[in-house]
């Protein structure tokens, strides 16, 4: 079980350029598609549907071109 003390270090540490959420119980991982590997990210428009699942290590580039295309849209 993570020590949230120790997770909210490397959070800190790492200056995430996205929200981290400690999933304690799971219900999170189940409500989207039953996560299964970490770090998975979900990206949302701006309605909260799903656009995009990407498994491991995002390709920042990528991510950070397609927010910006999003952000760009009508809500």
């Amino acid at each position: 079980r993570a020590r949230l003390w120790e997770a909210d270090a490397q959070v800190e540490r790492s200056a995430l350029p996205f929200t981290f959420v400690l999933d304690r119980d799971g219900n999170i991982a189940r409500g989207f598609e039953g996560v299964r590997l970490t770090p998975t990210s979900y990206i949302l428009d701006k309605r909260g549907q799903i656009v995009q699942k990407i498994l491991g290590e995002p390709d920042f580039d990528k991510l950070h071109g397609l927010l910006e295309q999003l952000l760009a849209e009508p809500a």
